[in-house]
């Protein structure tokens, strides 16, 4: 065998004996210290590829860059725990460099392709570079440190989301609204329009505070109370929707009748007319009547009756007095027969 070739031999030899009297001296790192990394050639790979690149190999055990632990990172690599790989639990073999203690947390820590171009990966540990650099999945040392590093290589720091409540807002605004207009006959649909939307607006506006540390949480479940409250009020909106109806109806369609002027006077600048309704239906009926008052085939005045209920087949009787000041034949006249005024409202 020629001589370099042996001594290269013998040289690697001594290092795998080296390396097996220090595996069973560390007996294992314990936790999430454990290592995949129990194959002995795989320590002689990592040291030629050490050679090569001109850095240095951390103790055995604390080589690999595993999963272990996980620490997420935008760039889809993932290491152990810092604090397991920036020390030495036994106390033998060379630790890694790193740079000064972290004062501040203008980054994440964590490892990212390294800024020198040197290594594939090197460790950022929240304030500065450090040594720690990584290369095909295995950990190494550079021996240049991160002294010789420019400033402003660093990560940037992520940036803080901004905290938004706008549909826990909205939900409250618009569950206020639907409430106030609810009950309005018509306006109900928008009211229930409005209710459904609040809610909506409260469920996701309360799933968005659960997720940002709680802020519009307070304006999202009162949008929900107040969308159940406005749906629950649409409820008398419908009833007097259905009511109004009901009552124009009446007004508008007074049923079949026949109406006659009985007497119609004039003196003393009064005039007086007399009349009745009959009520030509099979339910009762309310009227109101206009009296209009004449002269020489032109209006001078009207006036608005109103006759109570009057039973099927029944008759209502009606007078109305004016004031007119024109002298003369005056005619009088039932120009307009309609229910009783909706609601009850007066007529006279």
């Amino acid at each position: 065998m020629p001589v370099g070739l042996a001594d290269l031999v013998e040289e690697l030899l001594d290092r795998l004996v080296a390396t097996q009297v220090t595996q069973q001296r560390r007996g294992g790192l314990a936790g999430t210290a454990q290592r995949r990394d129990d194959d002995d050639v795989e320590r002689l790979a990592a040291e030629c590829i050490a050679d090569a690149l001109g850095l240095h190999v951390p103790p055995f055990g604390e080589r690999w860059v595993d999963d272990v632990e996980t620490v997420t990172h935008p760039f889809g690599f993932s290491v152990t725990d810092e604090h397991d790989l920036h020390t030495d639990t036994d106390g033998r073999g060379p630790r890694p460099i790193t740079s000064s203690p972290v004062s501040d947390t203008r980054g994440t820590a964590g490892w990212f392709p390294d800024p020198t171009g040197r290594c594939e990966y090197r460790y950022w540990n929240g304030e500065r570079w450090t040594a720690d650099v990584s290369v095909h999945g295995s950990r190494f040392v550079d021996p240049i440190g991160p002294a010789t590093y420019q400033p402003g290589w660093g990560p940037a720091a992520p940036a803080t989301a901004r905290r938004t409540r706008g549909l826990a807002v909205a939900a409250f605004v618009v569950g206020l609204v639907s409430l106030a207009v609810a009950w309005i006959p018509f306006i109900v649909v928008v009211g229930a329009a409005g209710a459904i939307t609040a809610f909506v607006f409260g469920v996701i506006g309360l799933r968005r505070a659960h997720s940002n540390a709680g802020y519009g949480r307070g304006y999202a479940i009162t949008g929900i109370v107040l969308s159940v409250a406005a749906l629950a009020m649409c409820v008398l909106g419908v009833v007097l929707t259905a009511r109004t109806i009901d009552e124009f109806n009446r007004y508008l369609d007074p049923g079949p009748y026949t109406a006659a002027i009985t007497e119609c006077s004039a003196g003393a600048g009064l005039v007086s007319a007399k009349g009745t309704i009959t009520n030509l239906d099979s339910v009762p009926h309310g009227y109101t009547l206009t009296i209009t008052y004449s002269l020489a085939g032109k209006d001078i005045a009207s006036e608005l009756k109103s006759v109570p209920s009057v039973p099927a087949g029944g008759v209502g009787q009606f007078s109305s007095t004016m004031i007119v000041a024109s002298s003369g034949k005056v005619a009088c006249a039932v120009t307009d027969v309609a229910g009783p005024p909706p609601f009850g409202l007066p007529g006279s």
